[in-house]
């Protein structure tokens, strides 16, 4: 018999002790009884029964039920949320409830779907499909292997029973994942980022703090992506931090033109509960190649995290200012170290703890400090005094006016 202390959603500094038939690995899910209801915990630690003398054992409840393996939280993910809650002086139980996916947090059984990683190309079948879509889907995959879900996005939801189809009259065959390193039409880097590329890459594989200080425009998310395409060849897996939900898809299309073959997850708060609970558990998997998510995606548990990259670092979005307070820039860098592998904080404006780390020679500093496109310039910045020109009822000056009228005639938008 054993005593395993169990961590709950409880705002107490302590756990609380239950029996079980064995030791049970820390993180594992547990469902309890706790004064008539029925609880959710998770195993901090195993001690044998006979080394227990806190309060009788009879005193002790048994545990309910046991949760599914795959469920169990990561050792990595477990020594982050310690971190956070002694750093910010919260309870380790709420900021360990705060870390993880909704539906693991009520139940211990729960039917999650594992992640489909089958890909399949056409094979030399000389029979013709009818329809004009389901030929041009052929024809795709005749040049190039093609997911499950890429397939549905070109013929629509009829696509496992297509395939199904086409399996069995012999028009495809399954094939093997194409490298999630393949990069479609990479970019040619200008002199400054190919220095900055190379840099960084050497520093693979060991904690590296950068700061990566380039202007508006000079190409820091190509810089990004050659370095994305470095550690998905050694089959690491990327996570990238965004303040912002708006700015998420954005940048997920790119990376998808990029990598056609790299499987990314989006984690941010206004996926489902059952989305994000599938992306935490395809990152813990490994099957995940790139993370891109807001602040809450730091706390995802990843099966062979290689890069962090924390783009606009200065933005108060990383700040989380209820619940469990925390800054997601703060703790990537803390993962970051304790992992052993690099980060990237950009910022075309850095912070000022940011820049004060470098001046202190704890980060390293990389400029870019020309435009990525050739022949591009920087807009002219002109600053008006009111005193000379009075502004009219609406605060707008009279050059202020005609510059906007001459915007408009050029048929060009304008932000006031």
């Amino acid at each position: 018999m054993y005593v395993i202390n169990l961590i709950l959603d409880i705002p107490l500094r302590n756990g609380y002790s239950y029996l079980h038939s064995e030791a049970l690995p820390r993180g594992t899910a547990v469902s309890i009884e706790l004064r008539g209801r029925t609880q959710i915990g998770f195993v901090a630690s195993s001690m044998p029964a006979t080394q227990f003398s806190a309060y009788p054992l009879d005193k002790l409840k048994p545990i309910l039920a046991i949760g599914d393996s795959n469920l169990i939280i990561p050792e990595h993910i477990w020594q982050l949320c310690e971190f956070a809650a002694n750093y910010y002086h919260h309870p380790l139980g709420n900021t360990l409830f705060c870390a993880i996916p909704v539906l693991l947090r009520k139940s211990t059984e729960i039917n999650y779907i594992a992640a489909d990683n089958t890909y399949y190309q056409a094979t030399d079948s000389a029979i013709k499909p009818r329809g004009t879509k389901r030929q041009q889907l052929l024809e795709i995959l005749r040049q190039q292997a093609l997911s499950l879900p890429q397939i549905r996005a070109i013929i629509g939801v009829s696509a496992a029973s297509l395939i199904d189809e086409w399996l069995t009259a012999g028009l495809v065959q399954i094939t093997a994942p194409p490298p999630a390193s393949y990069a479609h039409q990479a970019l040619a880097l200008n002199a400054e980022q190919t220095q900055v590329v190379n840099t960084l890459s050497a520093e693979l594989g060991k904690f590296h703090a950068a700061l990566l200080y380039g202007i508006t425009g000079s190409g820091k998310t190509e810089v990004f992506l050659h370095l994305i395409a470095q550690v998905l060849a050694n089959n690491q897996q990327i996570m990238v931090l965004v303040p912002e939900i708006n700015l998420t898809p954005q940048l997920a299309k790119r990376f998808e033109q990029r990598f056609p073959y790299a499987k990314i997850s989006l984690i941010n708060s206004e996926i489902s509960d059952k989305q994000r609970l599938n992306a935490w558990l395809s990152a813990k998997n490994g099957q995940t190649n790139i993370i891109l998510g807001t602040r809450l995606s730091v706390f995802t548990p990843c099966a062979n995290l290689g890069l962090i990259i924390v783009d606009e670092e200065h933005d108060d979005s990383f700040k989380q200012n209820d619940s469990l307070r925390y800054h997601a820039r703060d703790l990537a860098v803390w993962r970051a170290k304790q992992l052993q592998i690099p980060i990237i904080l950009a910022s075309a404006t850095p912070s000022l703890e940011t820049l004060y780390n470098y001046k202190a020679g704890k980060y390293s500093l990389y400029k870019l400090t020309t435009r990525a496109v050739q022949n591009a310039v920087l807009p002219q910045i002109e600053l008006l005094n009111l005193q000379h020109y009075p502004a009219n009822f609406a605060g707008i000056n009279q050059v202020a006016l005609e510059k906007l009228a001459a915007c408009l005639e050029r048929k060009e938008l304008a932000l006031v």
